[in-house]
Parts: C-alpha cells; sequence; structure tokens
C-alpha cells in the first residue's frame, strides 16, 4: 500500500513537470511574436523643423528612419504657398544608389519618387527643399504636412511606412534676425595727387555669416584702383571668394563657404589699394554695402552700410618767380644799364 503511494506521488510530480513544460513551450512563440513587436523599429519618413526669419530662405528636409529592404518609395512634402515661395530641391544620400523622380511643379507640394532594386537601408536623409518665407509672413508656428505613398521593398512585399509632421517658425526681423557688424578704415583722410590709399574692411561680429557679397563703390573720376587682397578669413579651404573688379568705380567680392566665419573681432576681410590719379581734387567717399549675407543654413543676416569720406587735394608745385638783375659793365641800354632777366612761369 505504502508503495503504490510513493508510485502516484512520482507519478503526479513529473505530471506537473510535463505541464509546465508543455505550457512554457506553448508560451514562447507568443512571448517571442511579442517580443519582436516592441523591440522591431518602426521604419518612418519625418519632415524636418526649422526657425528663420519672414524674408530669408529655410531648407526643409525629409528624412528616412529606419529604413530596412525599401525598394520604392513616394513621398510628397505639402508647404502653404502664402508663407513660402519653393526654390530649389536637391536629393538625399539616402538616394544615393535609386532612381529618383523630384517633381516641384505643383504649387504646395513637392513629391519624390524613388526606385532603388538593392533596397534603402538605414537614417538618413531623402531629399532637401529650400524656401524663401515671405516678407509679409507673421510670427508664428506653421505645419510641414507630409504624405507616404505605396513603398515595397525588395520582394515586392508592401511596407507600412509612417510619417512624422515637421513645423516652421516665423521670427520677426527684429526678433531673430543676426546681424553682422563691420569696421571700415581708411589710412589717410587726406590724399593727394599720386598718393596711395588703402582701404580695410573688418569684422567686429560676423554674426555667424557663411556667404555673401561685399560691394565697394568708389569715384573712379579720383580713385585708381590698383588691387584687391582678401584676408585669412575668406581664404579657408573650405570657402569659394570671387573678385570682380572689371568695372570702373565697382568692386564686388563675393564669398561662401560650408563653415561660419569666426565671431572674434578684428579680422581683416578685404582691402583695397587705390591711387589718387594725377590731377584730381575734390572730396569723395567709398561706400560698402553687403548684400545677400548668409549662415550655414542660409539664414539670412543684416548688415548696415557704411560710407568713408576722403578729401583729395591737388599737389601744390613751388612757383619759380623770375629773377631780374642790373649790370653797368658791357653792353648798356639807352640809359647806361644792362637790364636782365630769367626764369619765373
Amino acid at each position: 500500500m505504502r508503495k503504490r503511494e510513493e508510485v502516484k506521488s512520482i507519478l503526479r510530480r513529473w505530471t506537473a513537470i510535463l505541464i509546465s513544460i508543455a505550457v512554457l513551450f506553448t508560451a514562447m512563440p507568443v512571448l517571442n511574436a511579442y517580443a519582436s513587436e516592441v523591440t522591431q523599429p518602426q521604419m518612418q519618413v519625418l519632415a524636418s523643423s526649422a526657425v528663420a526669419v519672414s524674408g530669408s530662405l529655410v531648407s526643409i528636409g525629409v528624412n528616412a528612419h529606419d529604413f530596412e529592404k525599401v525598394a520604392g518609395l513616394e513621398v510628397s512634402l505639402y508647404y502653404d504657398p502664402q508663407i513660402m515661395t519653393y526654390r530649389s530641391v536637391s536629393a538625399g544620400s539616402m538616394t544615393e544608389n535609386a532612381i529618383v523622380d523630384i517633381n516641384p511643379g505643383t504649387e504646395g507640394e513637392v513629391k519624390e519618387s524613388m526606385i532603388c532594386l538593392d533596397g534603402m537601408n538605414g537614417t538618413g536623409d531623402l531629399m532637401t527643399v529650400v524656401f524663401e518665407i515671405k516678407d509679409t509672413v507673421q510670427a508664428g508656428v506653421y505645419s510641414i504636412l507630409l504624405t507616404v505613398g505605396d513603398a515595397y521593398d525588395t520582394e515586392f512585399n508592401k511596407l507600412e511606412i509612417s510619417k512624422t509632421y515637421g513645423q516652421l517658425e516665423v521670427k520677426s526681423p527684429s526678433e531673430g534676425k543676426k546681424e553682422a557688424i563691420f569696421d571700415a578704415q581708411i589710412d589717410k583722410g587726406t590724399v593727394e595727387e599720386g598718393d596711395s590709399l588703402n582701404y580695410t574692411l573688418s569684422g567686429l561680429d560676423s554674426g555667424d555669416m557663411a556667404g555673401g557679397s561685399f560691394i565697394f563703390y568708389y569715384d573712379a573720376a579720383l580713385l585708381q584702383l590698383q588691387d584687391v587682397r582678401t584676408g585669412s578669413s575668406l581664404q579657408t579651404a573650405s570657402s569659394l571668394c570671387l573678385i570682380n573688379k572689371d568695372a570702373p568705380g565697382y568692386v564686388k567680392v563675393s564669398y561662401a563657404d560650408i563653415n561660419s566665419i569666426s565671431s572674434i573681432g578684428g579680422n581683416e576681410y578685404i582691402t583695397l589699394q587705390f591711387q589718387v590719379k594725377s590731377g584730381a581734387q575734390g572730396h569723395t567717399s567709398i561706400l560698402f554695402s553687403p548684400e545677400g549675407l548668409v549662415d550655414i543654413n542660409l539664414n539670412s543676416i543684416k548688415a548696415a552700410k557704411s560710407e568713408i569720406f576722403v578729401d583729395v587735394t591737388k599737389k601744390e608745385i613751388p612757383k619759380e618767380y623770375p629773377r631780374f638783375w642790373l649790370e653797368t659793365e658791357g653792353e648798356t641800354s639807352d640809359n647806361g644799364f644792362l637790364c636782365g632777366c630769367e626764369g619765373g612761369g
């Protein structure tokens, strides 16, 4: 009797163990499926957010997040043409190996269609659109909308890709516009014909400037331009600087860089060297006018014009007066004296 009870006890324990194992193996696929659903990254298309000033340029990116074998996709970025004007668009790094068609022809929409047989993978930009914020736009926050069309993987299975809208915050010029502060100096306030004159433009605060034009106007009837030199701030490894000095009375230095100029004051940007023309005389000036200054995000930067005045005087030539004399020897005049004169002007 006792032996029979021991056998029943052993059977009960084994039954409990077998039931536990069965429950465990039955639950594992469910647990694994649940874990897979939680940890698997979700593919997304996102519109970037930006801050800009009315009247300036702004870049809005359309970005991919956690893409996996995306072979076909169509994305549309929507904007309000009452707020901003389309300027340009470029395909992003994610589409490097894809066939891309970008259509900005419909006002208020920029559509990008992509086909990549090898599949697009990872996170990166799909396209970047540049807009100009209208001057009349009131400060505020505006939505940047997206739609994601049908998407397929490399085996032509349909994909679910979510979207995230962006925001554009517009600030008034007085509220958000950066300012560059320049300092113009000449080495002489008064010059004579034939003198040299050096004009130097320096930066006291760059305002994170990364591009723009420096335009100078001078009186070509009085001043002859000899040379235009750019300082080290405009001659970096990543910068491009072009000088237009062909038209008399006008100099334009155009500058662009992928990095902003240091805000440390005292940097010499441009030096103009003049020579005063022969016979020049008068009161003149050299006018500096900055145009199209932007930072690395293409936001406009304000800057003031400046004007420096120069007095050009005619060189004084010492006047030679005639020299008279009287002689009492040799040939004489009727009065007994010989008169002579030489020199003079």
